[in-house]
């Protein structure tokens, strides 16, 4: 799974309505590079999920 794009600063303070949580808000925020919807994320094998979340962790360190 690639990112569409680098996030910029806009992507990663955008307000989802349905991001209650930290997590729902990195999974709408992963989605949103990806170019998929977040329930999407929800059927990625888990193995590539923790690789798409690791960098999305570098893109924020």
């Amino acid at each position: 799974m690639v990112f569409a794009k680098r996030p910029v600063a806009r992507d990663l303070v955008r307000q989802f309505p349905d991001a209650n949580t930290a997590e729902e808000r990195e999974r709408h925020g992963i989605a949103a590079l990806i170019g998929i919807n977040p329930e999407d994320l929800g059927q990625m094998n888990g193995a590539d999920y923790l690789a798409v979340q690791r960098k999305w962790a570098g893109f924020l360190a």
